[in-house]
């Protein structure tokens, strides 16, 4: 079975009990369009190759320097979007992939290249929660010469286990809207009210550095220009871009871009606090 995915001009390849995967790849992969070919007529090698083997799901691409193989059907499509968006990277060399989450907050695409472990997914569940719409939770193509965001249609992932602390409406809204899960993940399943469709765009608008605490403080200050290039410069990823482009196309990105950077313990606080920062009268 070969799956064409809109925007990469080779399939994707899923062999033996491999297609079993395809109905986990359409929930999480919700509005990014492929098609399935049950019989190959391309002479066309696969950009992926996915396969079963001993209960595994195994898969080999250009981006791996050895076989991956998952027991689980879940935790094998969470690894495989990596090579997805590697594949759909490559052929648009317009666009340098951030590490990211982002949401549409009155009007302003804002971005949150913040690390690891800073809560990025929960703080996009929390928005999405209260009616706020997100482009993405993990990463997002970004045009260097347009400065616009564009979604890819993939759902955001919790990890497992959920947090406990965030309150009745956000247990509420995360059963609400349960997708595939995994003893490591639990994807959700937003629809287009609350998760931007694949091909979405929106231009950036603001920059926010996301920081999590528990020490009950929620704070949002004006951050420097060279902080938010930092974080944004050490997570991304690009084709053939030059490092020269990309480093001048973020620069222009961020001299445009209003930059806070929100410090936060709890969701419905931090919520408010960014709210009101990009509703002042600079950020209409």
């Amino acid at each position: 079975m070969d799956l064409w995915f809109d925007g990469i001009s080779r399939p994707v390849r899923l062999e033996g009990r491999a297609t079993d995967l395809i109905e986990p790849m359409r929930q999480i992969i919700s509005t990014w369009p492929f098609r399935e070919q049950a019989i190959p007529t391309s002479d066309q090698e696969p950009v992926i190759k996915i396969w079963s083997y001993q209960g595994d799901y195994s898969r080999a691409s250009p981006w791996l320097n050895e076989t991956k193989s998952y027991p689980d059907p879940v935790n094998a499509v969470c690894d495989f979007i990596v090579d997805l968006v590697h594949a759909y990277n490559a052929e648009h060399p317009e666009f340098l992939c951030l590490h990211c989450a982002a949401a549409i907050v009155n009007d302003q695409l804002v971005v949150f290249p913040s690390g690891y472990n800073q809560g990025k997914s929960t703080f996009m569940t929390m928005l999405a929660s209260q009616q706020t719409r997100i482009l993405c939770d993990d990463v997002m193509p970004l045009g260097l010469k347009t400065y616009q965001g564009q979604a890819l249609g993939i759902q955001p992932r919790l990890r497992n286990p959920l947090p406990q602390e965030l309150g009745e409406q956000f247990d509420d809204f995360v059963s609400h809207h349960v997708g595939p899960s995994s003893s490591r993940f639990q994807y959700l399943n937003l629809g287009k009210d609350t998760l931007a469709n694949f091909g979405e765009t929106h231009p950036v608008g603001g920059v926010v550095i996301l920081e999590r605490n528990e020490l009950d403080q929620n704070t949002i200050e004006p951050a420097g220009q060279a902080d938010a290039l930092k974080a944004i410069i050490l997570r991304n990823f690009a084709g053939a871009m030059p490092a020269a482009s990309i480093l001048d196309g973020l620069c222009n990105l961020i001299d445009q871009a209003r930059i806070f950077r929100l410090n936060y313990s709890a969701g419905d606080a931090a919520i408010h606090l960014l709210r009101d920062a990009f509703t002042s009268e600079e950020g209409q």
